[in-house]
């Protein structure tokens, strides 16, 4: 049975308006990432329990490249006294959702060092205090909206695998450090 030219025009009327339809926002250029602006991110650092070595800070866009040395930014801070909350600012973010990995580079290695069942022996953190099961979160699990003018993230440090902490929660802290009722 031959399909009737109206309902041919109807289709084709469809396909070429639907790209209209699903506006994605304004300036998405399909990376993932919005340009509507650019932000700066703050993450503060919690639980350090060791006044040594360096804290290397990574920003990530995509879970192709989660936890590679691929990531979108990045940077490093010397570490001070036990017990302060460091802050590392990476500037010049587009707006969009990203992942934050993060370490205490106790021995100065430039790298995550670990065990030999591969556990990691560096202190460690992700965005949203993301845990794996039996090795690393996943990109989906640290995930955070990086959103202009500033976006403040807090992450803890953890040991080992990071299923059971010292630390305390961060709602803890931050009750303590405003004298909290």
């Amino acid at each position: 049975m031959p399909v009737p030219a109206r309902f041919l025009l109807f289709l084709a009327w469809l396909v070429l308006s639907g790209c209209q339809m699903f506006d994605r926002g304004e300036g998405f250029d399909g990376s993932g990432t919005v340009s509507g602006g650019m932000a700066t991110v703050k993450v503060r650092i919690h639980g350090i329990a060791k006044p040594r070595g360096t804290l290397n800070v990574g920003l990530y866009s995509s879970s192709e490249t989660w936890l590679t040395t691929e990531y979108s930014h990045s940077k490093n801070g010397r570490v001070g006294k036990v017990g302060e909350v460091i802050e590392i600012v990476l500037e010049d973010v587009p707006s969009g959702a990203y992942a934050v990995s993060l370490f205490q580079d106790l021995d100065d290695t430039s790298s995550l060092s670990r065990n030999a069942f591969g556990i990691p022996t560096d202190p460690w953190g992700m965005s949203n205090d993301a845990v794996g099961t039996l090795g690393p979160a996943s990109f989906e699990a640290a995930v955070v909206k990086i959103e202009p003018p500033e976006t403040v993230l807090d992450v803890r440090l953890r040991t080992g695998l990071g299923i059971l902490s010292d630390v305390p929660d961060l709602v803890e802290e931050a009750g303590e450090e405003s004298g909290g009722d």
